[in-house]
């Protein structure tokens, strides 16, 4: 804490609020005799210094009205407050270890107090320290400092200490300028462990975004009761709103334009949307069974009822009786009604499904497929168990084996490289004023959000808001001016909602030739809330016209630009094969394939690239408030990760991210083009002037293609992209980057990149 400044405790109790803190433990408050902190809503308990004593001191906790927390007041600065985990109790204490000399008795008997709590009062009990120990230690800071008495009770008692956990972020507690260390520290004995109250994580505030100017980063701990003896229940599918019954949807529009009578802020504006939702729309309660088909309707189903019927009778009836045959010529007519019945609607069915394929011609190709793929058998790998293998290549078969598995591979992905050569910001300070309408962070208009949600698709996932697409194209004027003013206060606070911080992620098998054992066949899809994505949308449209209007990416990038297309690529690439074979001369070609390539982006690289071309500042903070404190968990068919803390990469599924990453790949790009050699070709003007145009390479987003005439020609390209992608922190896929030759005789030619040989063929699909 460090101070008396009464606009810090307003800001911890904003914290504890938005992002539902159970529990704040501080140091150093300031406090003095029976001073309290001004925090409405919210308990304080606390044990503060007298005055006249050394300045500084104080401790205690912040806890919402909904814990119930005993606290227990010792004579040192240190006190207990007792907390339930379901049903387990667990002891948590908050310490404060004076600096210098003089103090080193009052430290050693605090340390003695607190070895004596554990042994006697709280023996058997779990237990939690945490505080400020103004100690070193050679695990986090390479030196040992004032850590005897420290060292001491770890010993005595049995401790183990949480920053050293593999679910810990970040490493130093402590920073001034330059200067930083590790003096906090949160230890916890092994009753914790036994009473199945897990650690899930850690998190260091190195980046002091929530640490209220102190120069202590604050220590964020997640825990959680895990149940090993519960009973398995079969798991039930999850209830979908009924948002295809249209009366559903008009009803719900109607009663929230009527109940929007008062400014809301997102989070009661989105409350509100699911609560009238609960009311007048609803959900499935039933299990997934498998649908009828479209032409399987109620006029069949009554004739296939009349055709049993008679099946029966005829079954019933004596074989002496007349009127046996008369049924059995009844229920042969009827079984050829059935089936002429059946072959007229099936063909009905597929007449208006080709009608409805050319009525929209702009997305003629896209529906095409995506009608083909639904004729597809349905694939059961999500459904099925898998065995996931270790680094050791042991099958794993538990559920907890397999999802710590996979917490721990998506864990070690989100750990920051060094960024090998730091960026010196070059941005230049535009002294022209830019028209509100026109800034990145500008307010969104009515016709900007409405051209935006027109253009939203049915039956889309949603994220943990659980409001999904038809909601908002159903919204009328009062809801959608709600929804823009939101999104507004969004825009202008960069306060960002705790539900658009959250995401589930789920792993999408890469397909044929990939192993279902190996959790780097699975691509990872970011499921994120359908409001999110609306605002990403705009923002991302927003950034695509300043690109193309600012000329800032490179005319060799093809991918997710307007008006740009694959084939426009694949055009030039046969036309050049064409003409080196007409003229019988040589072409080589580098496909390119970065690994991982959304999930390697380092964020602090990607700020910079975008200072570097003058974004706006505001528009860069709003990015790094929408990707700070972000986690994920990983889903694989029934299995699920812990949260895991997003620390790199672009999410897959969010609509900036292919904009950020064309930003990001661009240096790249243009390196290629202007060091590097490439392609000739000549053109001759209606004055009869020769001139000639150079391609070097040929992109969609990160798929990527190298153009020369000349082994060396192709390796000085391939050199220029080792060095780029290194300063960038991305890697080149060795077993998908290949190279190609027309017209070449040598076989002994070889490529490399990053150190490493490519393959050649004769094949690629681009």
């Amino acid at each position: 804490m460090q101070g008396t400044n009464k606009l810090k405790w307003a800001e911890l109790q904003d914290q504890v609020n938005r992002q539902k803190i159970d529990i704040y433990a501080l140091t150093e408050t300031h406090l003095r005799d029976d001073e309290q902190p001004l925090l409405p809503g919210l308990v304080w308990q606390g044990k503060n210094r007298s005055k006249g004593q050394k300045r500084g001191g104080g401790i205690g906790f912040i806890t919402p009205k909904r814990i119930t927390v005993n606290g227990d007041c010792q004579d040192k600065e240190h006190m207990w407050i007792k907390i339930k985990i379901d049903t387990r109790d667990l002891y948590i204490c908050v310490i404060y270890m004076a600096t210098g000399l003089e103090e080193q008795k009052w430290n050693d008997s605090i340390y003695a107090c607190l070895k004596k709590d554990i042994e006697e009062t709280y023996k058997g009990q779990p237990i939690l320290l945490m505080g400020d120990f103004n100690c070193h230690i050679v695990e986090l800071d390479g030196h040992e400092k004032d850590a005897a008495g420290f060292r001491k009770l770890i010993k005595q008692c049995n401790l183990q200490i949480a920053n050293l956990h593999p679910a810990c972020e970040g490493t130093y507690t402590w920073s001034r300028r330059a200067n930083k260390s590790a003096i906090d520290y949160i230890l916890y004995n092994q009753e914790v462990v036994r009473q199945d109250i897990n650690i899930t994580a850690l998190y260091i505030d190195e980046d002091k975004t929530n640490s209220c100017g102190s120069d202590h980063n604050r220590m964020k701990l997640c825990l959680r009761r895990h149940q090993p003896h519960r009973v398995n229940r079969p798991e039930t599918t999850k209830a979908h709103w009924r948002v295809k019954e249209q009366e559903r949807l008009d009803e719900f529009s109607n009663k929230l334009e009527s109940t929007l009578t008062e400014p809301l802020t997102y989070e009661e504006f989105a409350e509100k949307c699911l609560s009238v939702a609960q009311e007048t729309i609803g959900k499935t309660s039933e299990k997934k069974r498998t649908r009828n088909t479209p032409w399987f309707d109620g006029e069949l189903k009554t004739e296939i009822r009349i055709r049993k019927e008679l099946s029966r009778r005829h079954r019933h009836t004596p074989n002496e009786s007349t009127e046996k045959e008369v049924i059995w010529k009844e229920y042969l007519a009827q079984k050829r009604k059935v089936k002429e019945m059946a072959a007229k609607k099936i063909d009905q069915k597929f007449q208006k499904e080709e009608e409805n394929l050319h009525k929209d011609r702009n997305h003629y190709s896209q529906k095409f497929w995506a009608y083909i793929r639904t004729l597809e058998p349905k694939d059961t790998l999500q459904e099925d168990p898998l065995i996931l293998l270790t680094e050791n290549s042991i099958p794993l078969h538990t559920k907890e084996e397999i999802e710590q598995h996979i917490t721990k591979h998506f864990k070690n992905m989100q750990t920051n490289p060094v960024d090998p050569s730091p960026q010196i910001s070059s941005r230049k300070k535009d002294k022209t004023s830019t028209p509100e309408e026109e800034k990145l962070t500008g307010p969104i208009s009515k016709l900007e959000l409405k051209r935006r949600i027109n253009d939203l698709k049915n039956q889309k996932a949603t994220g943990l808001d659980d409001i999904p697409n038809e909601f908002l194209k159903a919204f009328k004027t009062e809801a959608k001016e709600m929804l823009r003013g939101c999104l507004n206060d969004i825009l202008a606070s960069r306060k960002i909602p705790r539900t658009w911080k959250e995401s589930r992620v789920k792993l999408i098998h890469k397909g044929k030739g990939k192993e279902t054992s190996d959790i780097g066949a699975y691509r990872p899809i970011t499921i994120l809330s359908n409001i999110l994505k609306l605002f990403n949308t705009i923002l991302n449209r927003r950034l695509q016209n300043h690109c193309e209007k600012t000329l800032i990416l490179s005319e060799s990038q093809n991918g997710f630009r307007p008006n740009r297309r694959t084939s426009d690529h694949i055009f030039t690439l046969t036309q050049a094969i064409e003409m080196k074979n007409r003229d019988k001369s040589q072409l080589y070609l580098a496909y390119l394939d970065l690994q991982q390539a959304y999930d390697s982006v380092p964020h602090s690289r990607l700020w910079e690239k975008l200072e570097k071309i003058n974004i706006e500042e505001d528009f860069i903070k709003l990015l790094k408030a929408l990707y700070a404190e972000c986690t994920a968990v990983y889903e694989l068919g029934k299995y699920k990760s812990r949260q895991v803390q997003q620390n790199i990469g672009l999410k897959q599924g969010c609509p900036l991210s292919p904009t950020l990453f064309n930003i990001y790949i661009n240096s790249l790009l243009e390196q290629v083009n202007r060091e590097g050699p490439g392609l000739r070709l000549s053109t001759v003007t209606t004055e009869r002037q020769e001139i000639y145009t150079k391609i070097s390479c040929l992109a969609f987003a990160d798929d990527i293609v190298l153009l020369a005439e000349s082994p060396a020609d192709l390796q000085h390209l391939l050199d220029i992209c080792s060095r780029v992608a290194h300063e960038d922190c991305l890697t080149f896929n060795t077993d998908k980057t290949q190279w190609m030759g027309i017209n070449i005789d040598d076989k002994d030619i070889t490529f490399t990149i990053q150190g490493n040989t490519i393959k050649k063929t004769a094949t690629y699909r681009f």
